[in-house]
């Protein structure tokens, strides 16, 4: 996904690093990124929903109950202290949404 969709790459100015599975050291627990920055100092997570869902991201401004939970288990599991979500449609007007968001989660 990382490769697909260079933009944010442009917004934050950070080479994103694709990872894969990722696992926790002692836990039977892991996540799935699109990418990372630098040494896990950030994630990116990167949607690209169907149009209405997308501009229904765009009114709400926010990151979804659902994917919320996401960023903040792989928060936790890599240490990172932040995540881009993006959602992109090629279809709408407005194409892109960026949230970022951020943890003290350790």
């Amino acid at each position: 996904m990382v490769e697909d969709n260079p933009t944010n790459m442009r917004l934050t100015r950070s080479i994103l690093t694709s990872s894969g599975f990722l696992e926790h050291d002692t836990l039977m627990a892991g996540c799935s990124l699109d990418g990372h920055v630098g040494d896990f100092e950030g994630l990116v997570e990167i949607k690209c929903p169907q149009a209405a869902t997308h501009l229904d991201y765009l009114k709400t401004g926010t990151i979804p109950g659902d994917y919320y939970k996401q960023i903040t288990h792989a928060l936790w599991i890599t240490g990172a202290q932040w995540c881009d979500w993006l959602s992109f449609n090629p279809d709408r007007k407005w194409r892109l949404l960026w949230n970022r968001m951020g943890t003290g989660i350790r």
